[in-house]
């Protein structure tokens, strides 16, 4: 069965809500699309600015994805995309490697903090 969500995304215009001390065009948001070209055609058709029109791109990551950008009235950018985000397979790999990265710094902190007294001697 296939859902369908909105997002709504308030004004600043608003100052009376919890909201209320942003300035207009302070955020970015990703949304995840299947249909990035859609959105495009979308966007212009409703005479939209359009900063980027859709292109593959990397993410510092170095994940791929087919994306534009647009702005709306207030100066928001909106960049829809086809990335959803890591695996879970990358994510174990993430977690594994922050994990041998923890121990390599134990394992410094370890050997320098018994190395200080030496090395205090040393300056002496």
């Amino acid at each position: 069965m296939a859902r369908r969500g909105a997002l709504v995304f308030g004004s600043t215009r608003h100052t009376d809500g919890v909201h209320g001390w942003m300035r207009a065009g302070t955020s970015a948001v990703y949304v995840v699309s299947d249909d990035v070209d859609a959105v495009h055609r979308w966007v212009v058709d409703a005479g939209g600015e359009v900063l980027e029109p859709p292109h593959e791109t990397r993410f510092g990551s170095g994940a791929t994805a087919y994306v534009c950008t647009v702005r709306d009235p207030e100066g928001n950018l909106w960049t829809f995309g086809t990335y959803r985000g890591p695996s879970p397979e990358q994510v174990e790999k993430l977690r594994v490697q922050l994990a041998r990265a923890e121990d390599f710094a134990a394992t410094l902190g370890a050997r320098l903090e018994r190395n200080a007294p030496a090395a205090r001697d040393r300056n002496r």
